[in-house]
């Protein structure tokens, strides 16, 4: 993959996380795309999260990558001719930082030598679905540049995608509400020929390419669902000696003829290696609605409208119903959007906002005149002051919520606010319900820019570049 010599750096400065404190310093590659920035909307002239030259932007670039395909089939599996369930593709993290200084992913700071001295931004993308044309888009976070769209099914806009996930490699994966998981790789390099035409065929830009010519594609899993929605990748382990994450997996859950299923997916094969039947599941039509891992790789998954939410074991796929409280004493808790933070907790976001305590299954709600808001995803910051973002599609707000006090700090306006993720470099971005654009949000600032490109009926609000899973953490203090 030829890069040129054009380099953005800047100081990262992730504060105490509940396990080491941290500063790098952060640099990125042009590609030659160029800034691609719709506008601006500055009330400020800082420019504390950008690259320095007072525009409150960053100016780096993200290459325009894909990978290997996988051409239809009940199960198939791509090209890849790597063997075993290592996920990894590369000797070194593909995203911007890793998830503790330490870079061994639990969070103790042992120095083991993985991370050390800081990581090179390789690449860092925003992945949003395209509902209605059954595609997935791949936004630079650094430029706002489209720089590569995907069909995510053979039938296109019947798959109807919606929630995506990224892993500790890089690579998405995107689950179709009518059935089946599609992943994604996110760098050129791990590419494999498939359609017979020389060189690597991918898309670069919006348009994307035909189901048999785009090589990105790594598999294709179609799964028998009439209702499939969370997905959700584990970290897996990481190798000291490579440095690479290996052996990851990906969760899912689906709903057909009222019966509920939680499968547990090889991330390297899209193999089903685990199916776990949900018989005590109040909504059997939909399903499990949203989903997110914790710092054992644990699935924790919401049902949208009855407050109910389930958790499974990584370790032995045994499972737990756990009923959220009504939020004003009289109204059942209905959850939207569900993350799970850096210290453990499990957070339920829609009628109100909900946290959850596994180490006494204690739940507190917050209060005040946000209640009265339309709730959507949410996503939370890593470290002592990190905040809750959430999404109020109904006023049109991005709401920074105090994640010990349970007090509103923040209310942004923006266009519009349904998903919500957070990149690595502390900027928050939602994308609104079936809007065009997808926006990125300063919280030192509190000003928005719109990320260039024509989205078609989005519709994501999980773990849209990875932040949350790269900062799963330990355990909640009490």
């Amino acid at each position: 993959m030829v890069k040129n010599t054009l380099r953005s750096c800047s100081f990262l400065s992730f504060g105490a996380t509940s396990f080491v404190f941290f500063t790098q310093v952060a640099c990125s590659e042009s590609h030659g795309n160029g800034a691609a920035w719709g506008s601006e909307h500055d009330r400020s002239e800082d420019d504390s999260r950008g690259d320095g030259d007072g525009d409150g932007k960053s100016t780096g670039g993200g290459d325009n990558t894909g990978d290997d395909d996988s051409t239809g089939g009940d199960d198939s599996t791509g090209d890849d001719d790597s063997t075993g369930d290592d996920d990894s593709t590369g000797s070194e993290l593909k995203l911007d930082v890793s998830s503790s200084g330490d870079g061994d992913g639990d969070g103790d700071g042992d120095g083991d030598g993985c991370g050390e001295g800081g990581n090179v931004i390789e690449f860092s993308y925003l992945w949003v679905s395209n509902s209605s044309e059954g595609t997935v888009s791949k936004i630079d976070t650094l430029t706002g540049n489209e720089v590569g769209r995907y069909l995510v099914n053979p039938a296109g806009g019947w798959g109807d995608p919606s929630r995506t996930s990224v892993g500790m490699s890089g690579d998405v994966v995107v689950a179709n509400r009518k059935g089946g998981v599609t992943k994604i790789y996110a760098d050129i390099e791990d590419c494999t020929e498939s359609n017979g035409i020389p060189g690597i065929q991918t898309s670069t830009n919006s348009d994307f390419l035909a189901w048999d010519v785009e090589e990105c594609r790594a598999w294709y899993r179609w799964m028998d669902y009439s209702s499939q929605r969370p997905v959700a990748w584990t970290k897996g382990t990481l190798n000291e000696e490579t440095c690479e994450w290996e052996g990851a997996k990906v969760w899912t859950a689906g709903s057909k003829d009222y019966k509920v299923s939680i499968d547990l997916l090889n991330a390297k094969t899209g193999a089903i290696e685990e199916t776990i039947a949900i018989p005590d599941a109040k909504d059997t039509a939909v399903g499990i609605y949203g989903g997110a891992v914790d710092r054992a790789g644990d699935f924790w998954g919401n049902q949208s409208m009855n407050g109910q939410f389930v958790h499974v074991r990584l370790a032995d796929m045994s499972y737990e119903m756990i009923q959220a409280p009504p939020f004003d004493g009289n109204s059942e808790f209905l959850t939207y959007g569900m993350t799970v933070d850096s210290d453990g907790y499990v957070w339920g976001c829609a009628s109100g906002v909900a946290r959850y305590n596994p180490e006494d299954q204690s739940w507190k709600m917050v209060e005040g005149d946000e209640q009265e808001g339309r709730y959507a995803g949410c996503m939370a910051e890593s470290g002592d002051d990190g905040l809750l973002w959430v999404g109020d599609s109904r006023r049109s707000n991005v709401i920074g919520i105090d994640r010990h006090t349970l007090e509103t700090v923040q209310v942004i306006p923006v266009p519009g606010a349904m998903g919500i993720s957070i990149d690595f470099q502390g900027f928050v971005w939602t994308v609104p319900y079936h809007g065009l654009e997808a926006y990125k949000v300063n919280p030192d600032t509190e000003t928005y820019e719109v990320a260039a490109g024509a989205l078609v009926n989005p519709y994501t609000y999980s773990d849209m570049t990875g932040y949350a899973l790269s900062h799963s953490g330990g355990s909640p203090a009490g």
